[in-house]
């Protein structure tokens, strides 16, 4: 029987219950809309390409603390957000671990308060803290 922790929707004034991802089913799908695809993100065929090239330059996951792992993840050391490029001189090869903790750390909104995203408020986790969470037992979602 797998256990599911259920907490109130990121989404500022939603009300409804959230059982994956930090939003509730509806939000999450207005979201994904409004968010767009890989390629209307930028991470096209040309970016593939580019990809492959860092992945093979960059084997090794490059993170400062020399982790060792396999890298999976392409990097930018500037991101996009602040002005970053895709030269290859802006990219490295990262573990997933090691690449999700920097997003999370320096361009994830979740440390900045409320945030907007392509309309959408979005609380961060420590917003909540204080509201109780509901315990869901076998859920199939």
């Amino acid at each position: 029987m797998t256990t599911h922790i259920a907490s109130p929707c990121h989404t500022t004034d939603c009300p409804a219950i959230a059982r994956r991802r930090g939003r509730c089913i509806d939000c999450q799908r207005t979201y994904e809309r409004q968010r767009g695809n890989a390629i209307q993100r930028g991470y096209g065929p040309a970016w593939q390409r580019l990809r492959k090239l860092i992945l093979a330059r960059d084997p090794i996951c490059r993170d400062e603390s020399g982790c060792g792992a396999s890298s999976t993840d392409v990097d930018h050391i500037t991101s996009r957000r602040r002005g970053g490029t895709d030269d290859p001189s802006n990219l490295r090869g990262l573990c997933h671990s090691h690449h999700s903790s920097k997003t999370a750390r320096e361009d994830s909104r979740w440390g900045r308060g409320r945030a907007n995203i392509n309309g959408l408020s979005i609380r961060r986790p420590r917003d909540m803290a204080a509201k109780s969470c509901i315990e869901l037992k076998s859920f199939d979602g």
